[in-house]
């Protein structure tokens, strides 16, 4: 066991009662052991806490009820605490949708010899809490370029990354929202990612209609748009309409070909015919 990768999965935790057993008992069902939850929570003030007591008995499980000043800022409290080389955080209302998810993950880290990636992501299913709805999203060609042009093309809920990365580059910044995005494309410049070889959704993305992503502010848009321009110019990249359009057009195509070679017909036709 001790020649095997510790993951540490960081959950930041407030008034979530309702979500974060399901998440829970999706870590505890996984195949692979060697891994260490850290759960801060922000003093909840609804059912949370009576649910993370039973969780306290288990030896891998690390629960800290403090203040924090928001989400961003409950994930780097837990990054300071975990001692894993591989780290990840979940949001306690999404969950994994596979018990192989960290089987999955030492096998891409153990293949990885030379050490050439410093992230690693997988596939998600998006599920609507109100219609019980699901639909999979299936991510390609995650790089610096078609993060800056398309936006989200993978996401923490099924993303891992190499513990240094943040000795390197820092903390999550303290965004309501928009810091995730903010912290992929600060690594994308100093590493490559690598896409989990599994074609099944590792992970759910719950949708329900009182989530931060649902509910941006005019500050959360503007703040997005100013983190563009950012890393735009990070990447020399010209902040032009006509041109951004058309290097947008390019990373799709170029996605769309790392779909097409890595075989998934099925996936394709799903999309063409929106089934």
């Amino acid at each position: 066991m001790t020649n095997l990768p510790l993951i540490s999965i960081i959950i930041p935790s407030f008034n979530q009662g309702e979500f974060i057993e399901k998440c829970l008992e999706s870590i505890v069902a996984q195949t692979f052991v060697n891994y260490e939850v850290i759960i801060q929570d922000n003093n909840s003030t609804d059912n949370t806490k009576s649910i993370l007591q039973k969780y306290k008995k288990l030896k891998n499980f690390y629960i800290y009820f403090e203040k924090d000043k928001g989400q961003a800022d409950a994930i780097n409290k837990g990054i300071k605490k975990c001692r894993g080389q591989w780290l990840t955080w979940q949001n306690c209302d999404d969950y994994y949708v596979s018990n192989m998810v960290f089987e999955k993950l030492n096998k891409e880290i153990l293949l990885d010899e030379k050490k050439k990636y410093g992230l690693f992501y997988g596939n998600i299913k998006l599920v609507n809490q109100k219609n019980y709805h699901e639909k999979e999203l299936r991510y390609y060609g995650a790089n610096s370029y078609t993060l800056i042009l398309e936006g989200m093309v993978l996401t923490n809920q099924s993303c891992f990354w190499s513990r240094e990365l943040n000795d390197k580059y820092g903390y999550l910044k303290n965004f309501k929202v928009n810091f995730d995005y903010e912290w992929f494309l600060r690594i994308s410049q100093f590493i490559k990612f690598k896409k989990i070889s599994y074609e099944k959704p590792l992970a759910a993305f719950v949708l329900y209609d009182e989530q931060k992503s649902n509910n941006y502010t005019k500050y959360d848009l503007e703040l997005r748009k100013k983190i563009i321009k950012i890393y735009l110019k990070k990447f020399n990249i010209p902040n032009n309409n006509l041109v951004l359009k058309l290097l947008k057009s390019i990373s799709k195509f170029y996605r769309f070909t790392k779909l097409i070679v890595s075989g998934d017909l099925l996936y394709l036709l799903k999309k063409i015919f929106k089934t």
